[in-house]
Formats: C-alpha cells, structure tokens, sequence
C-alpha cells in the first residue's frame, strides 16, 4: 500500500534526484516531490508545508548546512536527511549535532526507504511529546486558575517538584508572592513555612519517609490522600500558626501521577479552643475527683458521731418513752426517726461517691444472676408489698457485676415503692441493637408527669413528700452514674397512674476486651 508523502529535494542532479524518489516508492510511498537548487527556491517551496526534505551535502550555489539552519530558524520541524556521494564522519555527526534526522551516502541509497520510516517516527513521537507537553501546560494553567481563588489556602507541584500552582490564600497566609515561588524546585515551597528547603507534606505523595512523617503532630494515609496537622513557625511574621493538610495526587489522562496538590487550613483558633477546653476538662476532672472524695470522707466521717447520737437517742427512747409527757414522747421520735433518714441518706452519698472511686473489675457476667442477687436483696421488700418480679431471657454482658447489681437494684426497688393500689408487678426484658443490649424495667405503678423525665436522675430530687415516699432522691442518680461509667445511656417513659419503664443500654459483649480492667 503506498502511503503519500510530500517530498522537497535539495539537489542539483535531476538524475540523483529521480534515484531519490524511486528508492521512496520501492519504500512503499508514494512521493508528491519538488527538486530544487538555490536558497529562494528552497525558501519558496518550504513554505508549501513538505513532510520530508532530502538535501545534498553541498551544491554550487547552496549547502545543507544552510539549509538546516533555515528550515529551523522558522521554527519546522520537518525530517532533515543529508544525502552526499562524499561525507566525512565528522561531517556527518556535525550534522547531527545540529538536528539532522540522518545522513546516507550515494552509493547507499537503498537504506533511504529505513531512513525516511525512522525520521517518520522520530517526527511523530516529538509531536506526540509536544502535544502531551502542551496539554499539560493547558492543564497546568486551568488548574493554577481554579486552584487561585480556592478559599483555603492551596498549591501544586509537578512530579519534579517544581511549583506550578500558588493561589491568592497561600500568598496572604505566607508573604510569599506567587512570582517568588511559581517555577521553583528543590523543596522551595517548604521556605515559606520552615524557611529551608525540605521534604514537607506534599512530598511524601512521590515518597514514604519515616523521617518527614516525624515533623508532624498527627499524619493518616487514606488510598493516595494524606491529611497531617503541623505546627508552621515563620506564618504570620514569625508567630507561626497551626495548620491542617490534605495532599494527593494529580494524575493525566492515563492514569500517570504527574504531580500533587495540597491545601492547608489554619486551625490555630480550633487548636487554642480544643486546648483550653482540655484544660477546662482536666480541671473538671479534678474537681469531680476533690469534690468525689470529699462526699466520701464527708459520709465516713459523719457516721462515727452519727452512731454515737443514734445510740444514746435510741437509749433515750427506750428509758424515757412514756414516763416524761406526750411532747417528749413525740420530740425523741423525730429525733430518732431524723438519725434513720441522716444514716440513710449517708449512706447512699457513699453509694453515690463509690461509683466512680471504688470502681470493680470488668468481667463476663450473666444478667439472670445479678438479678437474683438484686432479688435476694429486696425479698422482704418483696413480700411486705406482696411484688412479683418477671424476665424473660437474660443476655450476659461485660461489666462490674456489684455495680449491675446495685442498678437492677434501684430501678426494681423504685418499681416496689411508687406503686399504686394494685401490687406491684415489674416486668424485665432486654433486646439487641446494634452495638448495644437495651434493658426495660416497666412497672404498673403510680406513673410519671413526663415533665420530670430528666429531673428525677439529678441527686436529691425527690417528685414526692417524705411522707408520702420514704428515700433520699439519690437511687436513680446512681443508676444513672453506673449506666454511664459502663458507656450506656438512661430514660425514662410513663404517665400519670400508667406505670414507668426505665430503659437503658450497655454495650454489648463481643465489643469490649474483658481483658480491658476498669472502665473509665
């Protein structure tokens, strides 16, 4: 098949020139050609646009040395092939040198057809490199333009870490003006931020370097994204600023990383928030730990002088009662029955600070047991106000059964005590979701104004007269304090004289190491 070819021949022996074109068409081509043998001729039909010259060495009034030169000087780039029947070596490399496609003797003139198939080739692979070239110089711009009026601060690199992209935000964050950085290389994107040249985030896209992993607070790879936070000293004049990175690749149209990209946000101001509200939280901690371990020296101390009080008021009570006057009687009895309710309610503060300082062991339990034990503690309860207690299939969890105990406790003895005409009947039952086991603890007792759903779980809030209800208003704060030292959460439903159900939830067992020890 022959393939067309538009040929310019720089020779002054029509002869060579036919043997020229007869090698082409033996090569399979089929030359459209023009011999010509002086420089305006030359310069007159290179302006027809040929795919291929063909020149002698040296002809009278002209040379190839010219016209290679002139063919370049308009800036073609068109196979240049040197044909002599005498050339030095040196000659010929010099030809080369210069830009020359190939150079064949005369006598050789059957390797024309290879020659021009390889000056072909080599042409369309410089185009191909030019075309690629400019479409990523294209790119390079739109990107440089999209990425100018981002609003976080933003730059780009090439896989040769020359700086392509430095948008407005960057320039106010740094000083440094995009004229000072565009085109640099050698790390010169780092200056601004470190004032030296070295590997920063960005780099670590076309590299895994322990050492430039180590310069940064936090770093996490995620596929070919990185996000690192890093504290920048010279931004802002010197005053430094903290700052939040994401990097990633740039790829082409293949697929080929041909740089990166990397955003920076500052987060000074979220940095200065998260650590004052950590000092905030510390201070917290410790004054909940103070004022935790004070309610339990407080309750320890007052129970020796409480004791001795109850003791002789007791002892009183047991002599005198009947023997002085009606009003004596009745005044010994609130003394006695206020040391009952100041025992009681010490000793619930104690409950209540233990819970957290007198933390148990986390281990595998069955709740079927912590509720027989929680049963075990309440049975005179049980059969003073004639209770029945029912469950169906308990699961087993992870967690500190005293605690557990302590919690089914209160939840079932709060259940006994506000409950209605009717006996009291309590209803346990448990059900998987998610992560978490949720407990239901429903009664058919007095019920609750939904007003209060929340305030009944704060220490020392009763909804009830002593009168009407005997306790301290500390139970359900408790339950409240084990559920969530265990992870959990607590509410509560009901209506008015339509019983309650208190729910709450504890995590389940296949998430948490009974290895672990104590909870927080």
């Amino acid at each position: 098949m022959n393939h067309p070819l538009k040929v310019l021949i720089l020779e002054d022996v029509e002869a060579d020139a036919l043997l020229m074109v007869h090698e082409l068409k033996n090569a399979g081509f089929l030359p459209d050609w023009i011999r010509v043998d002086t420089e305006n001729s030359y310069l007159t039909a290179l302006a027809s646009g040929p795919d291929l010259i063909l020149s002698d060495y040296n002809l009278p009034q002209f040379d190839a040395f010219l016209a290679l030169q002139l063919m370049q000087d308009q800036k073609l780039d068109i196979p240049f092939i040197v044909i002599s029947g005498a050339i030095t070596e040196d000659v010929a490399v010099e030809f080369m040198k210069r830009g020359a496609s190939d150079y064949l003797l005369k006598d050789r003139m059957a390797r024309l057809g290879q020659a021009v198939v390889r000056s072909l080739e080599q042409r369309e692979l410089r185009e191909e490199k030019r075309r690629t070239e400019e479409a990523l110089r294209e790119s390079e711009e739109q990107l440089a333009y999209i990425i100018d009026f981002l609003p976080d601060a933003t730059f780009a690199i090439d896989s040769e870490g020359k700086v392509i992209a430095w948008n407005r935000a960057i320039e106010e964050m740094t000083g440094a003006a995009k004229n000072e950085v565009i085109g640099k290389k050698g790390f010169a994107h780092a200056i601004p931020f470190y004032g030296n040249a070295r590997p920063i985030l960005i780099d670590l896209v076309f590299r895994d370097q322990k050492d430039i992993e180590k310069e940064y607070d936090f770093i996490l790879r995620k596929g070919d994204q990185l996000t690192a936070e890093v504290f920048a000293p010279l931004l802002y004049k010197g005053k430094g600023a903290y700052l939040w990175g994401i990097a990633a690749p740039l790829y082409d149209s293949k697929g080929n990383i041909v740089g990166a990209i990397e955003s920076i946000r500052d987060i000074t101001e979220r940095k200065q928030i998260e650590d004052a509200l950590t000092k905030k939280s510390e201070e917290l901690a410790r004054s909940n730990a103070d004022l935790a371990l004070f309610a339990y020296a407080a309750s320890h101390d007052l129970q020796e002088p409480l004791r001795t009080i109850t003791s002789f008021v007791q002892l009183l009570q047991k002599r005198y009662h009947g023997k002085i006057d009606p009003d004596a009687d009745e005044f010994i009895d609130f003394i006695v029955g206020g040391t009952k309710r100041m025992q009681q309610l010490i000793n619930d503060l104690l409950t209540y600070s233990r819970v957290n300082t007198r933390k148990g062991p986390i281990s595998p339990m069955k709740i079927e047991d912590v509720l027989q034990k929680a049963m075990q503690n309440l049975r005179y309860i049980l059969e003073e106000v004639k209770g029945t207690v029912i469950y169906e299939e308990m699961p087993s969890i992870v967690a500190d059964e005293p605690q557990m105990t302590q919690l089914f406790q209160n939840l079932i003895g709060n259940a006994l005590k506000f409950h209605g005409e009717e006996a009291p009947k309590v209803e346990i039952s448990a059900a998987r979701k998610g992560n978490d086991w949720i407990f239901s603890v429903k009664d058919n007792g007095i019920g609750i104004d939904p007003q209060y759903k929340d305030r009944i779980f704060e220490i020392f809030q009763r909804l009830h007269t002593r009168e009407e209800y005997s306790g301290t208003g500390i139970g359900l704060a408790i339950a409240k304090k084990i559920v969530e030292r265990h992870g959990g959460r607590i509410w509560v439903d009901g209506e008015p004289g339509k019983g309650t159900t208190f729910r709450f939830t504890i995590p389940a067992m296949t998430d948490r190491d009974p290895n672990e020890g104590d909870l927080n």
